[in-house]
């Protein structure tokens, strides 16, 4: 990584919204924008609320490519990535929230862990996505956080789901 881009990652560090707003008022390649966006996506701890601000998933597909997607991922997630989808299988993805909301960009594989983010603030309106698709339609992969985390934008998920079931739990 070089100085400048060393610069640019301690900057966006934990700071989606000012990686957003810099790269709408001075526009930088996609394939770096994204690089930087997973770094400030995995480390929030909450994204929903900056995530769900009007026109952000617009502009975000105008940035959007799977081959970007498979520059914001390790070896280690290029190589899960690439063994999930040997089979294109059809397989289940599961998104835990404290309330019913729109679809979000994460997901996991592990149901679990999936119900443990729905009711981690004590919600009494905890609700379980499941979205059912082809392993093929999957980009990226990140495990950083250990949590098998499948980023996908929500239009994309809606394009792409088989079936889609939100269930209290």
């Amino acid at each position: 990584m070089g100085m400048k881009n060393k610069i640019d990652y301690d900057k966006y560090h934990r700071q989606l919204g000012l990686l957003i707003t810099d790269s709408l008022q001075n526009p930088m390649p996609s394939q770096r924008f994204w690089k930087y966006f997973k770094q400030s996506y995995i480390s929030h701890e909450t994204v929903y609320d900056l995530m769900t601000q009007p026109l952000l998933e617009e502009y975000l597909l105008s940035l959007y490519r799977p081959t970007y997607m498979v520059g914001t991922m390790n070896n280690k997630e290029v190589d899960t990535l690439k063994d999930l989808k040997l089979n294109n299988d059809v397989i289940n993805l599961y998104r835990g929230t404290s309330k019913k909301v729109p679809l979000g960009s994460s997901y996991t594989f592990d149901v679990n862990r999936a119900i443990w983010f729905a009711k981690r603030f004590r919600s009494n309106q905890a609700i379980l996505t499941s979205v059912t698709m082809k392993t093929s339609d999957i980009d990226a992969i990140w495990l950083e956080r250990d949590e098998q985390e499948v980023f996908m934008l929500p239009s994309i998920v809606r394009k792409k789901a088989i079936k889609i079931v939100y269930k209290s739990v």
